[in-house]
């Protein structure tokens, strides 16, 4: 009973960590989606951040709209990789290998899961680092609760986008399908994610963050858990 047990755990970590092999061996071969999502999450950080300057002396700093103009690159950034994402795995012929291995699905999920919160964490660096150079964004001094605040937010964003282009690969409309999907079930995480990020950078107490730190964990478990469940129905159509 223990040993079953225990070889099923091991095969259900052994799938996980085969399909994260699979999908980072897919994009460091090809080098295409985290090239252009970073490329137009700092041509959207570029339009804000100037149409910011014209309104504004050089200099100036407006914390809230630095917030604004990361999530938001963030965020389309996310879907144009996510809409790569699901073309490249239809052309690999989808997930359908997975259904006969005797493992839950949910293992399949992670294992998908896992590159996409890694491509969105180097994206949300990468776009940091853009604000602060180019548009004297503020360094805060509270950068490490910063990444860690807004890395929860990036787990929301990758457990419905990897979900959801699991599900935009299986039509001929993915590319309008997928964004159609994606933003009204993210406006909840993006608003507390925007809130959080701005708290921070105004430097104003952690009291303060606490409600929207919460309100995002809640999304992700909620999210992660129906995600997890459902991606067996995505599996088996």
């Amino acid at each position: 009973m223990v040993k079953t047990m225990s070889n099923k755990i091991s095969l259900y970590f052994s799938v996980i960590l085969a399909v994260v092999k699979k999908d980072l061996r897919i994009e460091l071969r090809n080098k295409e989606m985290i090239p252009l999502m970073l490329i137009f999450a700092l041509v959207i950080s570029l339009i804000f951040g100037f149409l910011d300057i014209s309104f504004k002396s050089v200099g100036e700093s407006n914390m809230d709209l630095y917030s604004g103009v990361f999530w938001i690159s963030i965020l389309f950034a996310s879907i144009l990789g996510f809409s790569r994402s699901a073309m490249i795995e239809k052309e690999a012929g989808g997930l359908s290998q997975y259904l006969t291995i005797p493992v839950d699905s949910s293992a399949v999920f992670l294992g998908k899961l896992i590159p996409n919160v890694l491509f969105l964490f180097f994206i949300q660096v990468s776009v940091y680092f853009f604000l602060i150079v180019f548009f004297r964004a503020p360094f805060s001094e509270r950068y490490i609760l910063l990444i860690l605040t807004s890395s929860l937010s990036l787990l929301g964003i990758a457990t419905i986008g990897t979900f959801f282009s699991t599900l935009s690969a299986k039509t001929n409309l993915k590319e309008i399908f997928l964004p159609i999907l994606m933003f009204p079930i993210l406006v909840p995480l993006i608003i507390a994610s925007i809130k959080s990020t701005s708290i921070l950078l105004n430097n104003k107490e952690w009291e303060q963050i606490l409600d929207w730190v919460k309100l995002i964990v809640v999304y992700d478990l909620v999210s992660i858990t129906l995600a997890s469940i459902l991606f067996e129905k995505l599996l088996e159509e």
